[in-house]
């Protein structure tokens, strides 16, 4: 049996979309997830991801972050050790946030 993987839209403004991900994150669901990320966000110009609950198994070295295609900002709100994953940290659309609050403010004044 694979392992599920949850995405949830949380909030919309606009072309703008808060998604929060959860559950085993694998080398196997890496394109899944970015794929299904990229439908979710079709249209949107800016995304926020919640990655707190998103937990990798295995060597999370050799996992890309699922960034969607599309937007032109990408705020991530993530553990430390997600922060060393490719592409996100060649990636100019990421915006990096370790606490809620400020990724929800950054998210919501550029989307009034």
């Amino acid at each position: 049996m694979s392992a599920l993987v949850s995405v949830r839209i949380l909030a919309i403004s606009g072309s703008c979309l808060w998604c929060a991900v959860a559950g085993p994150w694998t080398k196997a669901t890496n394109t899944q997830l970015r794929d299904l990320l990229t439908a979710s966000s079709a249209g949107a110009t800016m995304v926020a991801l919640d990655l707190r609950q998103l937990k990798p198994v295995g060597n999370e070295t050799t996992l890309t972050l699922p960034l969607p295609d599309g937007p032109d900002i990408v705020h991530l709100l993530a553990p430390e050790n997600l922060r060393r994953c490719q592409p996100a940290t060649d990636d100019s659309r990421v915006r990096w946030h370790s606490e809620l609050s400020t990724a929800w403010r950054a998210w919501s004044a550029s989307c009034t």
